[in-house]
């Protein structure tokens, strides 16, 4: 379709394509705008079903009018039949694609893209459209350095919303009690094809997808849709704490509240959502960025410009922002003068002590008088050095997703990507397990590299032979039959 007209846009270059259909890159033949036209493949454009569904995001977004919703700006059907949407074209990834290339993303990451999501969702929530396909690929992060965390959240894909009771019924709606969705991030009452699914089943999702930002992986990975879907209605989520070092208690309790299989023990609504991301992570620690990564550093004041991104890849330990790094002015000048008289103390101390000292005058000896004690001296330091921190490997694994066991023990270390603590001076063995793949050891030794990445092997299953036949009486023989 490059060079053809759609609307009044030319079709300049492809962006990408789906099972569904494909995005374009187009511009305004007049004002020269550019735009994203997704474009339903011709032989799903002749079902209804489809065409609805499709039809429906724009309805839902045009809707909502916030900031963190992708704007749509017009749709249609295009001169050889294929329905077409077209909407604001933006520049940067989804989430999917950057937990793809990072593994995972810090807390502090992890935080300002929850709650911008989650405030975007609220929108929806408040003109009666509820989601119910949220997951990282449905989330856009587009680079602006005016936003906490340094990059704007887009909420994409409103195709498969729900509209609750007040909104007009020329508004397509999904047929009651189908499943519809993503099963890595479904809610139970969404598994369960349940008829009424409200804010709450967001919620969840946005559970899940934060549990990823933290781990690199679902709550829930099975070998099938199935056997996902029954995980989400029956099985207990594990707690974040369980997979990652660092995490937060505030923060793991949060995703825990998230992931409840009732709705009613969940946080109510996104506003709730928000206060709860605010309450778990407000003023504990500043960050800064070095080389995109968030790395630890003290309470310090800001520095003049955009804030730091928080979206660096992650590196082991998690780190926070403060909700405010700027400390008061107020409290400026008492800080500054308590370390000005410290530093005063310190410097006058090292003066004194290194001053040299005049010779004592001589006392006039007598007969009877004792010898002079000797100097007093200090008794030697019996404090040991810190001991150095243990040695450290960063373990990656394709797929995702494996956990990594010592062998020996069988003590579960982690699940990839993780890292995993040697043990100082000697090599250590570490099989690697993900159902659907062979195991693979692994042999680290403290001297090597500190990022070891594997490539697991699918299991290949040989296809079972066809029953053969019953031999009837009388049927010659093959001899060579096995």
């Amino acid at each position: 379709m490059i060079g053809e007209i759609v609307g009044s846009y030319r079709i300049m270059d492809t962006l990408g394509a789906g099972g569904m259909g494909v995005v374009y890159l187009a511009e305004h033949q007049v004002i020269g705008r550019k735009v994203a036209i997704k474009v339903l493949l011709p032989e799903l454009s002749h079902n209804h079903e489809v065409v609805n569904r499709f039809f429906n995001e724009a309805r839902s977004s045009a809707l909502i009018r916030h900031p963190g919703i992708v704007d749509i700006i017009d749709f249609g059907h295009h001169a050889n039949g294929s329905a077409y949407i077209v909407m604001e074209h933006l520049v940067g990834e989804t989430l999917g694609a950057r937990l793809r290339r990072a593994g995972r993303i810090p807390e502090a990451g992890a935080a300002a893209i929850a709650r911008q999501a989650a405030g975007a969702l609220a929108a929806a929530h408040g003109q009666g459209i509820i989601h119910r396909d949220l997951k990282p690929d449905n989330i856009y992060l587009v680079p602006d350095a005016d936003v906490m965390g340094g990059a704007r959240v887009k909420i994409l894909d409103f195709g498969i919303a729900k509209l609750n009771a007040g909104v007009p019924q020329s508004v397509a709606k999904t047929r009651t009690g189908a499943v519809m969705g993503s099963p890595l991030y479904m809610s139970p009452e969404q598994s369960r094809g349940a008829g009424h699914v409200d804010e709450r089943s967001d919620v969840y999702s946005l559970g899940c997808v934060m549990f990823e930002m933290l781990a690199g992986r679902p709550p829930f990975v099975g070998e099938g849709v199935g056997e996902v879907i029954g995980m989400h209605i029956h099985v207990k989520p594990p707690r974040l704490r369980s997979l990652v070092r660092g995490v937060s208690p505030a923060f793991d309790g949060l995703i825990a509240s998230t992931l409840a299989k009732q709705p009613e023990d969940r946080p109510a609504s996104m506003g709730k959502l928000i206060q709860a991301i605010d309450k778990a992570t407000r003023g504990r620690f500043a960050t800064k960025a070095l080389g995109g990564d968030v790395v630890a550093s003290g309470a310090q004041p800001a520095p003049a410009g955009p804030l730091p991104s928080t979206l660096g890849r992650g590196t082991g330990e998690i780190v926070e922002p403060a909700a405010d790094l700027r400390v008061p002015m107020r409290r400026r000048w008492p800080l500054a003068l308590i370390g000005l008289a410290l530093v005063g103390a310190v410097a006058a101390a090292i003066a004194i002590g290194s001053r040299p000292r005049a010779p004592a005058a001589a006392a006039p000896a007598t007969p009877d008088a004792s010898p002079p004690a000797p100097p007093a001296t200090a008794p030697p330091s019996t404090s040991a050095p810190a001991p150095a921190p243990p040695p450290r490997v960063r373990i990656r694994s394709t797929p995702p997703g494996a956990r990594v066991v010592r062998v020996g023990d069988g003590a579960v270390l982690g699940v990839t990507p993780c890292d995993v603590e040697l043990p100082r001076g000697a090599e250590a063995r570490l099989r690697l397990t993900l159902a659907g793949y062979r195991d693979q050891e692994l042999r680290v030794k403290p001297d090597d590299d500190r990022d070891r990445s594997v490539t697991l092997d699918a299991v290949r299953r040989e296809p079972t032979p066809a029953p053969q036949p019953p031999r009837k009486k009388g049927d010659p023989v093959d001899p060579f039959a096995q």
